[in-house]
């Protein structure tokens, strides 16, 4: 019962197991792709990569398309070597349900897997050929984020770039300098055949500010800007890549978290069924995306994709990482560090941990949310409370998490602050100020039994490093424990917002202050405000 095109034949003990084969034949859907190919990914180990060909499978399985899709691995040919080719690209797809049990499914809407390197002729040259089909109507990634950088934090190139911009697209190496290649290609071929360029990616440095897919966009004009200076392409290429007519740069959220298969059985990750060609991923699942693509599209919207505006899309986005997800594992995260927690699905277990992101929710980041229609606000923090956070197979632990939101607290927390300092009284808030103020409590490196632990795995701004200076018990509460934080508080850089400005600095001061009173001082905390 091998992962493979000749194992799928058998079928009876495919669905003897439990799993869920496809619906199509496999033969005909690759025939046609090869005809008439509408779409190929770049990128196959990223969380998200398996999503593309989950997409086709399902409407695939329901008669709605003949065409698979192409997967290309952009950075190195060694994942495509090791997971794909030897399985005929074929994969699993495991997902656990609320209630327990793993749905599984054998994803097998993958026509071809090739390697994007100039060095491997026959797949390039394959690459160019799909490129220049009329029939392509996307291009989508789900890369390293630091693909898309091109520059430093100077605003200058940086040097490995140079060799690309002088070689032109016969010469490129680097991955969107062979995606510019490709485009140039397609370009030449004729009648400027129209495509989307569609990241998967979030790239985002601070929350919210840039999308992978201005990002994939910029990097884009930057290669070709600087091949036409060189005259190295033809003037009308910058045309083209510039004109949404011709090639567009759909924005998109992706929702869904990381899964650890640690607590996956033994028989999905070992032997012939060859788990690590596939994914784990969380039952719960959005994808919205803009829609612009100039060339047309699959019909995505009946495998649950959500075609919309940029302005949903920014709502949506807003919604999630703002308001009514990101924020209740922001408030986990620095509890568990304290507490002794690993994963914060046992947080939930916690009567007052779990009392305090129902209220969080409900009380305060729901009636900020922005309801961008498409995805109702109300049922989407149902399902985080009661099927997400309860999920223990999601792998990231407090420490984890904890390290990712203190460098993005202004989108985490500032977004609401912000509403209620103009819209609303900022009084109202009880349990965003108390989980900045048990943040800054993690910032003293101690937990709430006086244990240390090392705060430098953090990347926390540096005026928070002052705070290991804070003692347990210490008499430095009041004005002298003020002079640790102010400077914190204040910092527009760290919560988006001047918290003493906006008039709520004063209530995390005094939380912090309770939290400092002894060992126990945190839970304590966390039962007088939740009574």
């Amino acid at each position: 019962m091998a992962v493979k095109d000749n194992g799928l034949n058998h079928s009876k003990l495919w669905k003897k197991g439990g799993f869920r084969l496809p619906k199509f034949d496999r033969e005909k859907m690759i025939s046609a792709t090869r005809k008439n190919p509408v779409w190929i990914h770049f990128g196959l180990k990223n969380r998200h990569s398996i999503f593309p060909a989950i997409l086709m499978q399902r409407i695939l399985d329901n008669k709605q398309a003949e065409q698979g899709l192409y997967v290309c691995e952009a950075p190195d040919a060694g994942i495509a070597d090791s997971s794909h080719i030897p399985y005929d690209d074929v994969s699993l797809l495991i997902t656990p349900d609320s209630n327990g049990k793993f749905i599984k499914t054998v994803i097998a809407s993958v026509a071809g897997c090739y390697r994007c390197c100039q060095t491997d002729t026959a797949d390039w040259n394959e690459l160019k050929n799909i490129f220049c089909r009329k029939s392509l109507q996307i291009a989508s990634f789900t890369i390293d984020k630091e693909k898309y950088e091109m520059k430093d934090s100077s605003g200058n190139y940086k040097p490995e770039y140079l060799p690309d911009f002088e070689a032109g697209p016969s010469g490129a190496e680097l991955f969107i300098s062979r995606l510019c290649a490709l485009l140039y290609e397609r370009y030449l071929y004729g009648e400027q055949r129209p495509i989307a360029l569609v990241s998967l990616d979030d790239c985002a440095q601070n929350g919210i500010n840039l999308h992978s897919e201005e990002k994939l966009q910029q990097a884009v004009y930057s290669i070709v800007s600087e091949w036409v200076k060189r005259e190295l392409v033809e003037d009308g290429f910058w045309i083209y890549v510039i004109s949404p007519n011709f090639v567009s740069y759909p924005w998109s959220i992706t929702d869904t978290l990381l899964l650890s298969d640690q607590n996956i059985p033994e028989q999905f990750s070992k032997g012939s069924l060859n788990h690590e060609d596939g994914a784990v991923t969380e039952e719960t699942y959005y994808l919205v995306i803009e829609d612009t693509f100039p060339n047309g599209r699959p019909p995505l919207e009946k495998a649950g994709v959500c075609f919309t505006d940029r302005e949903t899309v920014s709502k949506v986005e807003r919604m999630e990482k703002c308001m009514c997800l990101v924020p209740l594992y922001g408030a986990l995260a620095v509890f568990g560090c304290l507490l002794g927690y690993e994963n914060m699905a046992d947080e939930m277990n916690d009567r007052l941990l779990n009392a305090l992101v129902h209220r969080l929710a409900y009380e305060e980041e729901l009636p900020v949310t922005v309801n961008p229609e498409i995805i109702d606000p109300k049922r989407y923090v149902k399902e985080v409370l009661d099927i997400r956070l309860p999920n223990k197979l999601v792998s990231n632990t407090p420490q984890q998490f904890l390290a990712d939101m203190s460098q993005h607290m202004s989108t985490y927390f500032g977004e609401s602050i912000k509403v209620y300092h103009k819209e609303r009284n900022i009084q109202e808030l009880k349990y965003i100020p108390l989980v900045l103020a048990v943040w800054c409590r993690c910032l003293m490196g101690l937990d709430d039994d006086g244990v240390p632990f090392d705060i430098n795995v953090f990347p926390v701004p540096e005026k928070a490093r002052t705070l290991t200076a804070v003692q347990l018990c210490s008499h430095n509460a009041g004005e002298m424990t003020e002079e640790y934080l102010s400077p914190l508080l204040a910092d527009v850089s760290v919560f988006g917002i001047d918290l003493y400005a906006c008039g709520l600095a004063r209530r995390v001061v005094q939380y912090f202050n309770e939290c400092i009173s002894g060992t126990g001082a945190v839970r304590a905390v966390l039962q007088k405000y939740l009574q």
